[in-house]
């Protein structure tokens, strides 16, 4: 008679165990490490380019967009001067960023080409040099802009505002273990036409 109930007493103790062992395993990917600054403020300035163009559109159609504009700025707890330097400093990294990636998306599109319906012969190729160059280039923009913004902003203003995107931005982004120059899979060109 107290062999069933072992059993049963195995069962729910293993069951118990494999739903803590779960819980704790998603509890650590929730709680992921903090992301590279890079990484962050590329979506940070993103995100004020984003804000800027909705108040062009307001503004476009006769209202005031002055509190989208001001939004960001608000929130993180700049002053007029230090919102003026992100402004500008957002505007001016992320312009060069769309460019960049524009880049970046004619390489993947050149090479896609090679692949006619993302088929390969032979061994799948690696990774362009050339995009990963791009790439290299493209954090080189976002560590500079950052660099301006410690410059502009001070101290303070700089602590405020790494704060908003540490806590803004940091669950949402994933970042990819590595980039390497590892080939390509038939997956990394997805649905060609």
């Amino acid at each position: 008679m107290l062999l069933p109930f072992r059993d049963k007493w195995t069962a729910i103790t293993g069951v118990t165990l494999a739903l803590c062992c779960s819980t704790a395993a998603a509890q650590q990917r929730r709680t992921s490490p903090v992301k590279p600054q890079v990484v962050l403020y590329r979506h940070l300035f993103s995100y004020a380019s984003f804000l800027e163009s909705k108040a062009a559109e307001v503004e476009a159609t006769g209202k005031n967009g002055a509190g989208i504009r001001n939004r960001l700025a608000s929130e993180i707890g700049l002053n007029d001067q230090q919102r003026t330097f992100f402004a500008k400093i957002a505007s001016e990294v992320d312009a060069s960023l769309r460019a960049k990636e524009a880049e970046m998306r004619q390489v993947i599109a050149t090479e896609r080409a090679k692949y006619p319906g993302g088929r390969f012969t032979g061994s799948p190729p690696s990774v362009p040099v050339q995009l990963l160059k791009l790439g290299s280039e493209r954090d080189a923009i976002v560590a500079a802009g950052i660099q301006r913004l410690q410059q502009q902003l001070g101290p303070e203003g700089f602590r405020l505002l790494d704060q908003y995107a540490q806590s803004r931005f940091s669950r949402s982004v994933k970042i990819p273990e590595k980039i390497s120059s590892k080939p390509f899979t038939q997956n990394d060109f997805g649905t060609l036409p």
